[in-house]
């Protein structure tokens, strides 16, 4: 963040970063001139399978540090609690350091007590009745509901006056657009984190992130949080230099946090993580981050793995 990391605390930061830049660096050196790439790509996405969770873990434990709350509890599904997979003490040594930026107002929570859960809306109360999986969900994961702040604006605080602004009431529209993408009553209770993806499927920097993107959001959601895939462009060196299209590489990194910022912020989310391959994304992901102060890692996908050609095969 702009703010700067707590010295004390910066161990519990660069080991979440250490571990995802292994998943790179350790296919580095390796004899892959007899293997299929997809079998590589596989090894791949063994190792994402495992760095999601810690990622996880180490995002909601800076939430928690921010706002004051001991972790989330990882969960084996959305509505059962199971033991925690890490000392809630150590956890909470991932922190960040508040500036005065536009994000303060992230910090405030909806009225009414900060110290627990907001009591159910009526209207909540009403769909949980009808849905017996949402209404375990949603008395289930207290401390991952205490997480959830500025995200309210968008499903609807349901501690204050139906009448005032960004209330349960005024923000039902916005909560049946969530409900016809596949939300569900539990899910308007968690906290809301963005996953920035820079994704194509042409050029090998980054055309495993998105199913790495899919991964994270895997991970976040067996902590209690609802993740929001924002999917923005990315635009490479290696296919457009020499041509017009080296135009639009160059500026593509300001591009890229634009419009991961627009989403995280356009969607009011509580959190971020970021995925990149190349010299124009991983930067592009790490911006808004920093200049926004938001509570977020960025993570570096993997190096791009060597090509298979069969006519040239032993």
């Amino acid at each position: 963040p702009s703010g700067g990391v707590a010295p004390d605390n910066a161990h519990a930061w660069l080991d979440a970063g250490a571990v995802a830049v292994g998943i790179g660096s350790n296919l580095v050196g390796k004899d892959l001139s007899t293997t299929p790439n997809t079998h590589a790509h596989a090894r791949a996405r063994e190792d994402w399978a495992a760095v999601g969770e810690p990622t996880a873990r180490a995002l909601f434990a800076a939430m928690a540090t921010r706002y004051g709350r001991d972790p989330p509890k990882h969960t084996t599904n959305a509505a059962a609690v199971t033991t925690t997979t890490t000392n809630a003490t150590n956890a909470t040594s991932a922190t960040t350091t508040k500036s005065s930026s536009s994000s303060s107002a992230a910090d405030t929570p909806p009225s009414g007590t900060p110290s627990a859960a907001p009591p159910l809306h009526p209207l909540e109360v009403c769909a949980a009745n009808a849905d017996a999986a949402s209404k375990a969900a949603t008395t289930t994961d207290p401390t991952s509901q205490m997480l959830k702040r500025r995200s309210y604006q968008l499903t609807g605080d349901p501690t204050v006056s139906d009448a005032a602004p960004g209330s349960y009431v005024k923000m039902t529209c916005s909560r049946a657009n969530l409900r016809a993408a596949g939300w569900s009553s539990a899910d308007f209770r968690k906290p809301i984190i963005t996953v920035g993806v820079p994704y194509t499927n042409i050029m090998p920097c980054n055309n495993r992130l998105l199913e790495l993107g899919q991964r994270m959001c895997d991970a976040i959601e067996r902590f209690g949080g609802k993740a929001m895939l924002a999917v923005v462009p990315a635009i490479s060196d290696g296919n457009t230099q020499g041509t017009l299209g080296m135009r639009y590489s160059l500026v593509s990194r300001e591009v890229i946090a634009d419009s991961i910022e627009t989403m995280h912020e356009g969607y009011m989310a509580d959190a971020i993580v970021t995925l990149g391959g190349c010299d124009k994304t991983v930067p592009g992901a790490l911006m808004p981050i920093a200049r926004m102060d938001l509570i977020g890692l960025t993570l570096f996908g993997g190096a791009a793995l060597p090509g298979y050609c069969k006519d040239l095969a032993p």
